[in-house]
């Protein structure tokens, strides 16, 4: 017996057959066991989606009940928690001693800590991690490549692999001519009364110079102690950095601490954790640092410019320092021959000791923040800001209506699309970080922190499409009445990102929320077009 098609069976379990093709299915049904097990299966399928539906709809009636009370209660819950958060964390921060500062998790100290641990162990193992991977998966490719190469020589032109064998010899025995000198090992060293009339690059563990390089050096790895000369100058990208001798040039340093016992002939440029200027050491130029921890006991002969933690001067500097920081003190004997201005917090962060002399002007400079909603300006930029959101929603609706198919009815939404935006928000920055370690990686890297940034921008749009929609019952946006609920957004989101005292929250809480939106819904259509 022909078993029927399996579109009759599927019009059969949906309730659409005729009276005729009822009767022949179920008489077949009956013998056939096999289209027996396809038509529960199909059976199986109608009622789950009828369930499906039926949730949909309940959940519709939910949405309609609570109107505008499911955003608003799931926003005024994520705003409750933020708050009690920072309540936390200002209370955490006021307990600290001054003087522990970087124990405070929350003090500027531990988060330049952080930021430097964080990175240095990228540079330093990240890359060794992914560079182990590349060269595996590269060796892997180049093994396949190969015995594929082999195989279709030996099976088509068996002559063939004597040149090949012939020229594998050759190329074995040639050496490879090259001008730069490598040193392996752990423990790198330049003698002293060496000469290197070059300049070296260097990466590992440790270097050491003891004789002198009249070229510059530039150094990655984990430590590097200079206690000879560099005619040149100095370029560090390592943990830990140290001038016991002279460098002519100047020193360009990222590291985790930069100290400070010899002389350097030009200027300074520190992005380090900690930068120390040892009694004994001098800088000839300016430096000019960002660092947690400052601390000047030697001489700088210029300008010192400071943007840190703290920042402590026993030593002298020649002209002016200029410092943004949490706390700085003045001790004596220091000595600055120019003007001293300190931007601070509060005047109590500045502490000038007696003994200490200033040749100049002496200010410091409190942040105060003015009020923004007195001055016209706020709200004409506002308004400029506004009416750019409003064509950029209107040109990406055109472009991709399906991002704008989110809805936040009920408060669970808001916080699942806040838990999903959060996700977006932490994830892209830090893979573009760990693809920008190599060369090949770091135009991929550039092109994800670029697509991030412009995410950022969008998410308050995506957030003010969903209320407004949201707000005048618009199920099925489309682009003749999608101008007017965007729009209803976009002044809402400006009033409550700019309310006084609350505004600073309800900021980030939308920039989850729109990431989680647009992550959801770009995922949801690009499942739709591949499963066609």
């Amino acid at each position: 017996m022909k078993c029927p098609s399996e579109l009759v069976y599927s019009m059969y379990a949906d309730g659409e057959a005729s009276p005729e093709e009822v009767r022949q299915v179920e008489e077949h049904l009956a013998a056939c066991a096999r289209c027996r097990s396809l038509v529960q299966a199909l059976q199986q399928e109608n009622r789950l989606l009828r369930e499906a539906l039926q949730a949909a709809e309940e959940l519709d009636l939910e949405a309609q009940r609570h109107g505008v009370a499911g955003p608003l209660l799931g926003f005024l819950g994520m705003l409750g928690v933020t708050t009690a958060a920072v309540m936390t964390v200002t209370w955490v921060a006021s307990v600290f001693p001054s003087g522990a500062g970087w124990l405070n998790p929350f003090h500027r100290i531990a988060w330049f800590n952080w930021s430097f641990s964080s990175v240095l162990y990228l540079v330093m193992d990240g890359g060794n991690m992914l560079n182990s991977l590349v060269t595996a998966l590269a060796f892997f490719m180049l093994a396949v490549v190969v015995a594929s190469g082999l195989y279709w020589l030996f099976k088509k032109h068996s002559a063939s692999m004597a040149l090949l064998a012939a020229l594998l010899l050759v190329i074995c025995e040639a050496q490879p001519a090259s001008a730069v000198e490598t040193r392996k090992g752990q423990l790198v060293t330049i003698p002293a009364g060496e000469t290197l009339n070059d300049t070296l690059m260097w990466g590992g563990d440790t270097l050491e110079i003891d004789g002198t390089v009249t070229g510059n050096v530039i150094a990655g790895g984990n430590s590097v102690v200079i206690r000879g000369t560099v005619k040149g100058d100095v370029i560090g990208g390592c943990h830990t950095l140290e001038i016991d001798g002279t460098v002519e040039g100047s020193v360009f340093a990222f590291c985790q601490a930069l100290t400070l016992r010899g002389r350097i002939g030009g200027s300074a440029y520190a992005w380090v954790q900690a930068v120390r200027v040892e009694p004994g050491g001098r800088i000839e130029g300016d430096l000019v640092e960002g660092s947690g921890v400052l601390a000047i006991d030697g001489a700088v002969a210029r300008d010192v410019k400071a943007f840190a933690g703290e920042v402590e001067v026993q030593g002298s500097i020649g002209r002016d320092l200029t410092a943004q920081s949490g706390h700085i003190r003045l001790t004596a004997p220091a000595h600055i021959g120019g003007n001293f201005t300190a931007h601070v917090g509060h005047t109590r962060d500045v502490l000038v000791a007696p003994g200490v002399t200033i040749g100049g002007k002496s200010q410091t400079l409190v942040s105060v923040e003015s009020n923004p909603y007195a001055r016209p300006k706020f709200y004409f930029w506002q308004a400029v800001r506004l009416a750019a959101s409003f064509v950029t929603g209107v040109v990406l609706f055109v472009l991709f209506p399906s991002l704008f198919g989110g809805r936040l009815e009920t408060a669970g939404r808001v916080l699942k699309a806040a838990g999903t935006g959060f996700l977006v928000l932490v994830v892209p920055p830090i893979a573009a970080l760990v693809l920008g370690i190599t060369l090949v990686g770091l135009p991929v890297g550039l092109m994800m922190l670029g697509a991030w940034i412009v995410a950022l921008y969008l998410a308050k749009i995506l957030v003010a499409a969903a209320i407004g929609r949201g707000l005048l019952h618009l199920h099925e946006p489309r682009l003749g009445s999608f101008a007017l609920p965007l729009l209803l957004g976009l002044v809402i989101v400006t009033v409550a990102v700019n309310l006084p005292y609350i505004g600073w929250l309800i900021a980030p809480l939308v920039v989850l929320v729109g990431l989680g939106l647009g992550f959801r819904e770009g995922t949801r259509h690009w499942r739709e077009r591949t499963a066609v």
